[in-house]
């Protein structure tokens, strides 16, 4: 159907002007909202000024109760555990058989650790039979020292009678022999050569009488043949008695008399030798009996030491309590992890070192955290709320009853607080646990408490102490100690009295 202009332009237009005379009407709307806020506002300010005008420019001074205290957190500690450690004198194989795991309640007496013992049982044995060795010898050297001793003397008293004997066999034989050699020597030699001059004037004789007679006989042959073989015989002997002769002189006697000097010479170094060493081997056997008897000392001591780390490859528990493993730090048990790698069978574990701990649950305490500006107002003997964290809607009463004046690595100030237990065998509670914890700073039932704004202080003055002012016809600077600070308001220790009258602001000058 086709539409005429006058159904068009209405159908365009009127919505449009529809839409216009909406928006002038909520704009007008809008300013009549603004124009209304802005009466509202300055009627406040002027009531809120009229309400500062009414204010009083002064604060009485009054008492009130004051509790302050300070919250931190905290952690569960035993006040009575034994630390398990091995402390073996002779043994550092430790390898572990079966070992309690961490967490476990154990009784005294149950045991904790068992370790190996077949190579100690060895090393054992073989140190018996070492100390029975050991012992023969010692025995063995004390006898020969006994006799050592006995024989000394008569040793010293052979190597001078053997000194003696070769210095007088050497006096004679420089003094006698040796010429009676040398003469014995030459007579020899002569001897000989007399008997072959007796021989050869014997068979010169038997010649000239043979020769005479015409006929020689056959006895008278034969006994000039023996004769002829005496002179043989002879000049043979004189020959030899020569060579035994010229021998003796050159070499024998001079080699005689050498062995005669040497020998004198060595009888006396054997006696010189005799002297000293006699004694230094006495000294040094004396020496080996007192070394061996250290020595049979140190096996006994450390076979003895050897059965006591026997007796304790067992390690029972000390008391009746729960197991951590390692050693407790400020409620924290650092070490377990490495602890549970090294208790397990066929591990290793160190000596002097804390391998577990057994810690009695019924007697606990609390180590709480402070900061540097609560260390300022903690000290022992204050009360505190203690809340665990694994209680629902439970607290128990506490006693700070120490605190460290030294930031532990962890940047805190510990406090310790002795805990009231009502009921310490259901509670639940176990070192490790933590909780938040209260503790009242102080107790005081008639406290001047005043706003810190009120409180006025000169800096780089001589007299920068903090004051307050004085209201009167002409304000005065009041000097105050301060206590403790609690939500905005002060303490005043000393300065005021019940009364005084403080102006809220500095006087103007």
């Amino acid at each position: 159907m086709r539409m005429t202009p006058k159904r068009s332009f209405q159908k365009t237009f009127c919505p449009l002007l529809i839409l216009l005379l909406g928006y002038t009407v909520l704009e007008s709307q809008q300013a009549n909202l603004l124009r209304a806020d802005e009466e509202v506002v300055e009627n406040a300010k002027e009531a809120d000024d009229a309400a500062i005008a009414a204010e009083p420019t002064t604060i009485k001074v009054e008492t009130t109760e004051f509790l302050p205290t300070v919250s931190t957190t905290g952690i569960f500690v035993g006040l009575d555990a034994d630390q398990i450690i091995l402390t073996p004198k002779a043994w550092t194989t430790l390898k572990v058989v079966d070992a309690v795991e961490h967490g476990e309640t154990v009784m005294e007496g149950d045991p904790l650790i068992v370790l190996e013992t077949e190579d100690l049982d060895k090393a054992i044995d073989k140190a018996e039979k070492k100390l029975v060795t050991t012992t023969l010898s010692l025995r063995m050297a004390t006898d020969e020292l006994r006799f050592l001793k006995e024989s000394t003397a008569m040793d010293l008293e052979q190597a001078n009678r053997s000194a003696e004997e070769a210095k007088d066999n050497l006096d004679y034989y420089l003094n006698v022999q040796e010429q009676e050699d040398l003469k014995s020597a030459e007579l020899n030699l002569k001897f000989s050569e007399y008997q072959l001059e007796y021989a050869q004037e014997e068979l010169n004789q038997l010649t000239q009488m043979y020769e005479a007679d015409d006929l020689t006989e056959q006895t008278e042959e034969i006994v000039l043949l023996r004769a002829k073989r005496d002179v043989e015989m002879a000049k043979r002997s004189v020959e030899r008695a020569k060579l035994r002769h010229d021998r003796l002189i050159e070499a024998l006697i001079p080699r005689e008399k050498q062995g005669m000097i040497d020998s004198q010479a060595r009888a006396a170094l054997t006696q010189a030798k005799t002297v000293v060493s006699l004694p230094m081997m006495i000294q040094k056997k004396e020496l080996d009996i007192e070394q061996m008897q250290r020595d049979l000392a140190e096996s006994k001591e450390k076979l003895a030491e050897m059965k006591a780390d026997r007796k304790g490859m067992t390690i029972l528990a000390p008391r009746s309590g729960i197991v951590f493993y390692g050693q407790e730090k400020l409620g924290k048990w650092s070490e377990i992890s490495t602890r549970e790698k090294q208790l397990i069978p066929g591990g290793s574990v160190s000596a002097n070192s804390v391998l577990m701990t057994v810690v009695d649950p019924d007697l606990l305490s609390v180590v709480a955290d402070l900061t540097e500006e609560q260390l300022a107002e903690v000290e022992s003997g204050q009360l505190a709320i203690v809340k665990p964290k694994s209680m629902l809607n439970g607290q128990m009463y506490a006693q700070v009853v120490e605190v460290d004046s030294v930031a532990q690595s962890d940047g805190k100030y510990k406090a310790t607080l002795r805990l009231r237990r009502a009921d310490a065998d259901n509670d639940g509670l176990v070192p490790g646990m933590t909780c938040d914890a209260k503790i009242r700073i102080k107790k005081s039932a008639e406290a001047i408490m005043i706003p810190t704004s009120v409180i006025h202080q000169d800096e780089f003055s001589e007299q920068d102490g903090p004051y307050v002012w004085i209201a009167g016809d002409e304000p005065r600077k009041q000097p105050v100690t301060l206590g403790l600070e609690r939500d905005k308001k002060q303490e005043i220790l000393e300065g005021l009295k019940v009364g005084d009258e403080i102006l809220k602001k500095a006087p103007t000058k």
